[in-house]
Order: C-alpha cells, then sequence, then structure tokens
C-alpha cells in the first residue's frame, strides 16, 4: 500500500504542478492583456486630448475670421462714409 501511496502522491503533485504551471501561464496572459490594455486608453486619451486641442483651434479660428471680417466691413463702411 506504501507503493501504492506514494503512486497517488506522486500523480497528485504533478497535477498540482501542470495547474500551477497552466495558473501562471494565464496570469501572464491576464498582464499582458492588462499592458495592452492601458496602452490602448493611453493612446485614446492622447487622441481625445488631440482632438480637442483641434477643435479649439478650429473655434479660435472662426472666432478671429470673424472677428476680422466684421473689421473689415467696419472699415469699408468708413471709407464710403468719407467718400
Amino acid at each position: 500500500m506504501s507503493k501504492t501511496q506514494s503512486l497517488i502522491d506522486q500523480e497528485t503533485l504533478d497535477y498540482l504542478e501542470n495547474q500551477r504551471n497552466d495558473d501562471s501561464t494565464i496570469v501572464k496572459n491576464i498582464e499582458t492583456e492588462h499592458e495592452n490594455i492601458e496602452f490602448i486608453f493611453e493612446h485614446a486619451e492622447r487622441y481625445n486630448n488631440w482632438k480637442t486641442d483641434e477643435l479649439y483651434l478650429e473655434r479660435s479660428f472662426l472666432a478671429e475670421a470673424s472677428f476680422l471680417e466684421k473689421i473689415h466691413d467696419e472699415e469699408q463702411e468708413n471709407l464710403k462714409k468719407r467718400q
């Protein structure tokens, strides 16, 4: 019975070792996936910041163009009044 018991113990130990290896592989895969997700989120945040900056620039350019158009129109009106 001792030989049978040691065989069972060895099989159990082998099984547990295989499970530990499988668990380690799963943990490494989860860590890699987590790194990939963080990478994607960082790039998404940078892209959103860039798009927000682009939107603010576009709005400021439109405001500037509108302001310059208004000044130009006022200047033309003043020139017409002088003539």
